[in-house]
């Protein structure tokens, strides 16, 4: 790296491979600023203003990877470091630049504590979504083994199970309080109602005229569907 600081970098619109970046760059108004990566005379950006465009852009569309449950049940980690994220989302033409990017962005989220607090300096980060998509594939997939395979002792089903629910006895609200609450007689908390949402008057109606059909037991409603 050469003493000048990173703040008063310039790159040019060549020197990076992503076409909205390389385009807003080469509509740039500063021309008589050469690039500090290839030494073009060529319309420039502070590298400061790109690192800000990434972040911003990365806030909106990253997140860090929770990869708990994924290694307790021996799944391979999911997301990518940083360092990687800038090379293909940016396509920075030289590992120079890529490593002052990476400085810049890192000093930003250290400044202004990225999401509540700085991120690990080994966090992994997916696309917002990602880790959804692929518990609902699990979660999708135990579904066609009961119906297909078996209801009864279903590895598939036990898998997905103990990975969403292992240590749901031990987890906590945000105030501390435990999240299973016994409930019955000599608990706090001695009778429990179970309460139906209805999404208009004529559903209301329909289920007041049949209540037995429509407001009975689970297992009464789960019979009469079938």
């Amino acid at each position: 790296m050469s003493g000048v600081d990173l703040d008063e970098k310039a790159v040019c619109g060549t020197c990076i491979g992503n076409k909205f970046l390389s385009q807003k760059i080469s509509a740039s108004e500063t021309t008589d600023v050469a690039c500090d990566y290839c030494g073009r005379n060529a319309p420039t950006l502070g590298l400061d203003e790109i690192a800000q465009i990434f972040d911003h852009e990365f806030q909106d569309n990253y997140q860090v990877a929770d990869n708990i449950l994924r290694e307790d049940h021996g799944y391979p980690s999911l997301g990518d470091e940083l360092q990687e994220i800038i090379q293909q989302e940016v396509e920075p033409a030289s590992h120079a630049l890529s490593d002052d990017l990476f400085e810049i962005v890192w000093a930003i989220w250290e400044r202004d504590a990225y999401d509540g607090q700085a991120p690990e300096a080994d966090a992994l980060f997916i696309k917002t979504g990602v880790a959804d998509h692929w518990l609902h594939r699990r979660w999708h997939d135990m579904q066609e083994s009961l119906r297909t395979r078996t209801r009864f002792v279903n590895p598939d089903a036990l898998e997905v199970l103990q990975m969403v629910f292992d240590k749901v006895d031990k987890d906590v609200t945000a105030s501390g309080e435990p999240l299973i609450v016994e409930v019955g007689p000599g608990h706090e908390l001695g009778t429990l109602f179970r309460a139906r949402v209805f999404q208009n008057d004529d559903a209301l109606e329909k289920a007041l005229e049949d209540p037995d059909a429509q407001l009975g037991p689970l297992r009464v409603l789960a019979v009469r569907d079938a």
